[in-house]
């Protein structure tokens, strides 16, 4: 039996963070991506989210991601991170 990237769930949970700092790394999220909304398809998820730093808008959006409002997180100490929360469609 194979190993599933995503387990058999009953409602949707958080995945951890992923950060691409070189060609090699944009390849291998590129088959990581496909594999996931494969995986989440057979799993009968019709969509999936995410929170995106403001420097990766521009990769989700050229992965099919539709933005929605920002919001700011706080870190502590009066510090924030803008993030954008993305969504996409799975068909």
């Amino acid at each position: 039996m194979r190993a599933s990237l995503i387990p058999r769930l009953s409602r949707p949970k958080f995945a951890p963070s992923l950060f691409i700092r070189n060609m090699r790394e944009r390849e291998l999220r590129g088959r990581f991506w496909r594999r996931a909304e494969t995986e989440a398809r057979a799993c009968g998820f019709q969509a999936l989210e995410l929170m995106s730093t403001l420097p990766g808008i521009k990769l989700y959006r050229a992965c099919g991601y539709e933005e929605e409002d920002r919001v700011e997180l706080e870190v502590g100490d009066g510090l924030t991170i803008g993030l954008l929360p993305m969504r996409k469609e799975l068909r």
